[in-house]
């Protein structure tokens, strides 16, 4: 009996360590902004809800005295951004299936820093829908990041610096 519960001890011990498998599939980024929560607010709202400006829908929003949530979709991402955007990871039965749908929902949050900055931080969520005749498959994606310092960057960011190659 005590072997039995030893067995099991070790194999609960081992099953909670972390591996690279379990690397979270959503990673917020997060930049600092200086201008008032208001004004940051006011522009990433105006550019979520106007067509002219983005393929976003607004579809919540709140603001705080110190903080503020934005959430908006995306749908029928075309196949070069969402290649750009978005990694997904596949089974072997949707490796010859086709993109149907390529979505995102982006959750913003500000935070005010005193009267003058702000604390901007984009949470994207991808979802492709793979499909090959009469079946589909939707698959959680893997941001890329460009999607989240591009909204960083309308809301006033200093956009990420490009990488550059060094010869050796």
């Amino acid at each position: 009996m005590k072997r039995i519960a030893l067995s099991l001890a070790l194999l609960l011990t081992f099953a909670a360590i972390p591996t690279a498998q379990c690397q979270p599939r959503l990673i917020a980024r997060s930049a600092m902004v200086k201008r008032p929560l208001a004004d940051v607010y006011g522009t990433l709202k105006k550019y979520f809800s106007q067509p002219e400006l983005s393929r976003f829908q607004l579809t919540s929003f709140d603001l705080g005295v110190s903080k503020a949530t934005l959430v908006a979709k995306m749908q029928n991402i075309d196949a070069k951004n969402w290649a750009a955007d978005a990694a997904c990871k596949v089974g072997i039965a949707e490796m010859i299936y086709h993109l149907d749908n390529g979505a995102v929902t982006v959750t913003v949050t500000m935070q005010g820093v005193g009267n003058e900055a702000t604390f901007v931080s984009v949470l994207a969520d991808f979802q492709g829908t793979y499909s090959l005749a009469s079946a589909s498959s939707v698959v959680p994606c893997i941001s890329t990041g460009v999607l989240e310092q591009q909204l960083l960057t309308v809301a006033g960011a200093q956009p990420a610096p490009e990488a550059t190659a060094t010869q050796g």
